[in-house]
């Protein structure tokens, strides 16, 4: 499988931004902030220009210690976090979101390549709380659907 990056997603279909935006406003999903804490950077710049594209305000930051720094100076609506990254780990990133009473009510969404498929279905239990997952590759609309229902749940 290829990775997912440049325009077209993994299944070889190309991204259209407008198409984004028109199925964005036809599901009524509402823009936000979302953190993406990530340490691959070319990886950052692809979710970030997507997630523009789509509506949202997009900021990162390159590992686990300087996410949880940044969730607590930006409060963003939604954090998208990697599992694998050096220095603190996503899932103790998560750990100290929880903890934090400013962070702990803060939507997460869990990606990475070490998840199967099935896995990422199911999610990722952390603290006994589980978490909406993606196993990368992932392509764009999965995860632009999945920002959107989160949000939506968030909201209700």
């Amino acid at each position: 499988m290829r990775p997912f990056c440049g325009r077209e997603s993994i299944s070889g279909v190309r991204y259209d931004p407008e198409n984004y935006k028109m199925k964005m406003e036809n599901m009524g999903m509402l823009p936000g902030k979302i953190l993406i804490i990530e340490d691959d950077l070319n990886l950052i710049r692809v979710l970030i220009d997507r997630l523009k594209v789509a509506g949202y305000e997009a900021v990162s930051a390159p590992d686990g210690k300087l996410g949880v720094e940044q969730a607590i100076e930006q409060l963003p609506d939604l954090i998208i976090t990697d599992v694998m990254m050096p220095g603190l780990p996503g899932d103790y990133v998560v750990r100290e979101l929880q903890a934090d009473d400013r962070t702990k009510n803060i939507s997460v969404i869990i990606m990475s390549g070490i998840l199967g498929r099935d896995d990422a279905k199911r999610g990722l239990n952390i603290n006994g709380k589980l978490y909406p997952a993606l196993s990368k590759p992932f392509d764009a609309e999965t995860l632009i659907n999945l920002i959107g229902n989160v949000l939506k749940t968030k909201i209700k």
